[in-house]
This record gives structure tokens, C-alpha cells and sequence, in this order.
């Protein structure tokens, strides 16, 4: 049975910060150090310092094979990936970069040192051993369509749980106001247009006050003529305002200030979304065969 042929291998380990980049590198056969730990800014010219010091080490000391890693954690690393895997000076040599999941570089950590302090020149060595072990995980990462499309389709995730969230807060601070205003269903909708309008713009003693004629002719307006019969609600308003426990003036102005700025987040995330829908649908249109019945 024919052994795999050996190749002198250099392990480099890199802890990737905002600011900047620790780097140590170890033979993988011999676990002794090669590269003193160095730093580099974590930007352009930092990136072509670390890659043309690692390409010169490996060379001056024959390696033909240099394997890279670092903690995928968040997205710091990103960047500096997308340089490394196309950098001219490393393309002589067979070269693997390897993201790791943290929880996978701790639990080795572990095993090295029990109760290690928190160190960033050891946190970059560590990484190296790691690497030196083997069982390395594989490592895909998309490319930069892909991750631009990411960024999109993720944020607009993000976007989509705090309009829900916010919704749901609108209408707890809603009952607080109102306690009635959704059991009695004035509106088929707490968060329609003319619904909220009244809830964001108006006290409950401003509603109160309002003649049956004002607040029929209110509704009317707001609702742009899409109520069948503007009296009929306006009725249903008066009694909502009249079954719901009552509310101290000053705590009914502040609740209804923090509706008033909770609808305009409303809309403002209704909008973003939106806009972030019309880029990912221009981008999906590349893409053959995508599944476009779930949004984002």
C-alpha cells in the first residue's frame, strides 16, 4: 500500500481582530516554531505584509505547503480571506485556508492549557496547533456574489424579526391605551392606515371628546373613502373607547407619543424591506432555476 508522499508543511495560525491581524506560524511534522509571532494592520497593506512575510519563510525553509486558519467569527476574517486566496505570492505554493468554527479552536484550547488566560499571542498559536492536529474541517466559502447576496437576503432576515417584534410591541402599548380597541375590531386591522392614525395622533380624551359627526368625518378622511360605512365604525371607535379601562391623562400622552414613534419605525422598516426586496429580486434574476416563492 503506497504511504501518502509527505510535504513539508507550514501551519500558520491568525487571530483576526478589527484593528489587527497576530500571526504564528509551526512545522507540522516537528511542532516547533517557524514564525515569531509578528502583527499586521487588518487592511490592504497589512494583508500583502503578512502574505509576503509567510511566502518568504516558506520558501527560505523549502516548504511546498502552507496551511492557514483563524476563527470564522463574525465577519472580520472576511476580507482578508478573499486577498490570501488570490494572492500572487502564495500561488507557488499548495495552499489551504481553513475557518474554524470558535467552539472548535476553545475545546482544543482546553487541551493545551486548563484555565488559559485570554491572550492573543497565544490565541494565534493555538490556532496554528489546531491546524498542526489535522482533522481539519472543510471549509467553504461563497464568492463574492454570493456573499453580497448573503449580506442582503441576511439583513433583510434581520429586518423582517424586528418588524414583527416592533408590531407586536405597537400592540401591547396599544391595549395599554386602549384595551378594547382590538377585541372590539373597529378597524379589520390594528396596524391599517386610519387605525393607527387614531392610536399615534390623537389622546384617548381627544377621542373622547370628538363629536359623533367629527369622528365620522375623521374616519372618512384618513380612510380615503374605503369604508363602506364610516358611521358604522365610527360607532364601533366610541364604543372600543368607552368598554376600555380607563387611562391617566399624562400616562395616555406618553403612550401615545411612544405609538407615535413606534408607527414611524413601522414604516420605515415596512420600506427598507421593500427596497432590500427590489435588490435581491434584481440579483436572483442571474441566478438559473432560484426558488422564488419565499420571500428574501
Amino acid at each position: 500500500m503506497n504511504e501518502p508522499k509527505y510535504k513539508p508543511t507550514l501551519c500558520v495560525g491568525a487571530d483576526v481582530h478589527k484593528d489587527e491581524i497576530v500571526l504564528r506560524a509551526v512545522d507540522k511534522a516537528l511542532g516547533h516554531e517557524v514564525l515569531q509571532r509578528f502583527r499586521v494592520t487588518n487592511n490592504l497593506p497589512g494583508a500583502q505584509a503578512a502574505a509576503a512575510t509567510i511566502a518568504q519563510v516558506a520558501a527560505e525553509q523549502g516548504y511546498t505547503r502552507i496551511e492557514i486558519g483563524w476563527e470564522a467569527t463574525g465577519m472580520l476574517w472576511i476580507p482578508f480571506h478573499r486577498y490570501l486566496s488570490r494572492e500572487p505570492l502564495l500561488q507557488p505554493f499548495e495552499l489551504e485556508l481553513i475557518c474554524f468554527n470558535p467552539k472548535l479552536v476553545a475545546k482544543f484550547k482546553d487541551g493545551l492549557v486548563l484555565r488559559s488566560p485570554k491572550n492573543d499571542d497565544r490565541d494565534a498559536f493555538d490556532i496554528a496547533a489546531r491546524i498542526r492536529f489535522g482533522e481539519l474541517p472543510v471549509t467553504y466559502v461563497p464568492g463574492d456574489f454570493w456573499q453580497g447576496l448573503r449580506r442582503l437576503t441576511r439583513y433583510r432576515y434581520r429586518l423582517s424579526k424586528a418588524l414583527s417584534q416592533e408590531k407586536m410591541r405597537f400592540q401591547s402599548y396599544a391595549f395599554l391605551k386602549a384595551s378594547d380597541w382590538k377585541r372590539v375590531k373597529p378597524f379589520a386591522n390594528i396596524l391599517g392606515a386610519t387605525s393607527a392614525a387614531l392610536l399615534t395622533e390623537f389622546t384617548v380624551a381627544e377621542l373622547q371628546e370628538m363629536t359623533h359627526d367629527q369622528l365620522v368625518d375623521l374616519i372618512a378622511r384618513r380612510g380615503r373613502g374605503r369604508f363602506a360605512d364610516p358611521t358604522a365604525t365610527a360607532r364601533l371607535v366610541r364604543q372600543a373607547l368607552r368598554t376600555s379601562y380607563p387611562i391617566d391623562p399624562r400616562m395616555d400622552e406618553m403612550v401615545t407619543a411612544s405609538l407615535a414613534a413606534m408607527w414611524d419605525h413601522i414604516r420605515y422598516l415596512d420600506r427598507a424591506m421593500k427596497r432590500l426586496d427590489q435588490h435581491i429580486a434584481r440579483y436572483i434574476d442571474l441566478i438559473p432555476n432560484p426558488i422564488i416563492t419565499i420571500k428574501g
